[in-house]
């Protein structure tokens, strides 16, 4: 759902704007600019809780990378994105040392949407639909 605004804002901004009190329990997402929130339906949790479970059981013991679960992205030279992915998996090699506050640095190499009808972000190497 996407938030009535008139202007396009910052990454800076959207940090500011998410660190309110009132939007503490929700999840947003920056897309060129405009704030979007994440209100995931019950099958949508389901189908990602799923996704992740099985990569991660394969990807943890062979230690091919991470797989993560709604970790927000904001690339350094992007200050319009901060994408939140439902299941992301990044490879060994391509691994940042895990970000403690802010966005990850680097867009995963398969970041999964469980909805069709969010169009593909900027900077992602590949993006799966899954429904």
């Amino acid at each position: 759902m996407a938030i009535s605004q008139n202007t396009l804002i910052t990454t800076a901004e959207f940090d500011e704007f998410i660190a309110r009190p009132e939007n503490a329990d929700r999840l947003w997402e920056l897309i060129d600019g405009k704030i979007a929130q994440k209100v995931p339906t019950e099958e949508h949790s389901l189908i990602a809780g799923n996704l992740f479970a099985a990569l991660r059981e394969f990807v943890r013991p062979r230690d091919l990378g991470r797989v993560l679960f709604e970790a927000c992205h904001q690339l350094p030279n992007d200050n319009t994105n901060a994408r939140l992915p439902d299941v992301e998996f990044t490879r060994k090699e391509r691994l940042l040392p895990i970000a403690k506050e802010g966005g990850i640095r680097q867009m995963p190499v398969s970041p999964l949407k469980s909805n069709r009808r969010t169009r593909p972000s900027k900077g992602c190497v590949k993006r799966h639909f899954i429904t």
